[in-house]
């Protein structure tokens, strides 16, 4: 019975169970009953580290059913950039169309880390971009490449000071990757 998508209301208490291995066990039956219903909570509980395998394993098995939680979740202001990976991984393990065009939606994503997830799980899905996107992917990579060689172009009129500022520099993308 657990197959039937009715059958999700006493998962409710069990995702939120203070016990690690309840919560794994009640993530796999959430995964094969595929409830839409379960799956805020499902990701509610990926961001947590113990169970966020599990949960990510469930989302995966959701498939097209967890999509639109998924996206709700990655349309968030202010989301966690390590959650929003996770979710563009788990859109890369669904392997659809449809994963692709929630992860197209993502593709000028404020942080870096989460575009380069994008990236990466688009490729996963087989997209391939035509028309349109393809010509806004191109925009992205120019714009990208353009930040590059600003960034290159300050470091060289900084001169003897470069690696101080390389290490400045370093330190704060690394502070940047630690609050996701």
């Amino acid at each position: 019975e657990v197959g039937n998508s009715n059958f999700y209301r006493p998962l409710y208490l069990l995702l939120a169970d203070e016990q690690q291995r309840v919560r794994e066990a009640a993530l796999r039956a959430a995964g094969q009953i595929g409830s839409p219903r379960l799956w805020p909570l499902v990701i509610d509980v990926l961001a947590t580290t113990q169970t966020s395998a599990a949960a990510a394993t469930a989302l995966v098995q959701g498939g097209a059913s967890a999509l639109p939680a998924l996206m709700q979740a990655f349309s968030q202001p202010g989301q966690m950039p390590g959650l929003s990976i996770r979710i563009a991984r788990i859109c890369g393990r669904i392997r659809t169309p449809e994963a692709a065009l929630l992860l197209l939606t993502q593709i000028e994503h404020p942080q870096l880390d989460v575009r380069q997830q994008v990236l990466i799980d688009l490729q996963r899905c087989g997209y391939v971009a035509t028309g349109q996107s393809a010509e806004q992917i191109n925009r992205l990579i120019q714009a990208e490449s353009q930040g590059a060689t600003d960034l290159l172009a300050a470091l060289a009129d900084i001169g003897e000071h470069a690696a101080l500022v390389g290490n400045v520099v370093q330190g704060l993308l690394a502070s940047q990757s630690t609050f996701g």
